[in-house]
Formats: C-alpha cells, sequence, structure tokens
C-alpha cells in the first residue's frame, strides 16, 4: 500500500463524514428551533412550577407536626414531607484540627486507629515523569505505552464529538 492509497481512503472517510457531519447538523438546527420556539413555554411553566413547589415547600415547614408518622407521603407521584438528613462530623475550630483529632484518636481508641484514622501514601506519577528511564528503573518504573498510536482526527470539534458518538454507539450496537 502507498501514501496514494492511504490518501484515497483519508478522501473517502472525509466524505463519508462530512455527509454525516451535515446530517448532523441539519438536526442540531432542527433541535434548536425547537428549543427557541418552546423556550417561553419552558420558562413559564418552570417559574410556575418552582412557585408551586415553594408554598408546597413553605406550608410542609409551617406544619411540621403532620409529618410525626409517617414522616411523608406520596401523592401524584410526589413524596413530600420531612426527612431526617445524614449528620455532618465537624472538626473543633482550632488550627491544625485534623493532626489534633488525630492525636486524641490514638491517645483514646488506640485500638481503633486503622478504622478511625485514613492514612495514604502512593506515588505521585506527575513527579514520577520527570525522573529519567535510568532513575525510574532504579525503584522499579518503567515508561510505558511511548509508542505511536494510529490517530485520525477532525479538526472541527463539535461535529468531532456528535460523529465519535454515533460511531461508539453504533459499535456497541453491532
Amino acid at each position: 500500500m502507498t501514501l496514494s492509497d492511504l490518501t484515497s481512503l483519508a478522501h473517502k472517510y472525509a466524505a463519508a463524514r462530512q455527509k454525516l457531519a451535515n446530517i448532523l447538523t441539519h438536526l442540531t438546527k432542527a433541535i434548536q428551533r425547537l428549543k427557541d420556539e418552546n423556550m417561553p413555554d419552558i420558562k413559564n411553566a418552570t417559574t410556575i412550577t418552582r412557585h408551586h413547589r415553594d408554598n408546597l415547600a413553605a406550608a410542609i415547614d409551617l406544619n411540621r407536626d403532620l409529618f410525626v408518622k409517617p414522616k411523608t407521603v406520596t401523592v401524584d407521584n410526589i413524596k413530600f414531607g420531612l426527612r431526617k438528613q445524614e449528620g455532618q462530623v465537624t472538626l473543633p475550630d482550632v488550627e491544625d484540627a485534623e493532626s489534633k483529632v488525630v492525636a486524641l484518636i490514638k491517645k483514646h481508641f488506640p485500638d481503633r486507629v486503622a478504622e478511625l484514622i485514613h492514612t495514604v501514601e502512593k506515588p505521585d506519577k506527575d513527579a514520577l515523569r520527570k525522573l529519567t528511564v535510568c532513575e525510574l528503573g532504579k525503584i522499579g518504573c518503567a515508561y510505558t505505552n511511548d509508542t505511536d498510536q494510529v490517530t485520525i482526527k477532525a479538526t472541527d470539534a463539535d461535529i468531532e464529538k456528535l460523529v465519535n458518538a454515533l460511531l461508539k454507539e453504533q459499535s456497541s450496537d453491532s
């Protein structure tokens, strides 16, 4: 195979891709027209919906005694009422709070240190990339996947994303 043969294949791919891109551009414009036509109704419906939700939330808040047991009620697929929030652990409001809490855990719960203290030690790959091949070898590491790889990418990024998504979807369907 020659470079001329590859150029011919690239021309065929570009033509097929351009046809697909034209269809997608037409679809995108049609969707945008629909959005533009419906945007006033969408904004109006959103405002009304927010108003009714806020009214419901305020009424629930003012009538908490109605939601002791059960705490929630479902009407027309809308679940409303009260829900217990997950509590949050707060550290003391002091300088270097984390290290002070760690020290107190070690003092008061020495048998539970592994459970209560999260310790992470791991290599910093960004820093390791700065090492030479010889230095990496000393610590048992190596560069991998630093070979040339086939690349085919169009320069019009927006359409490229749509085309790639469709191609990926089609390949997963087959």
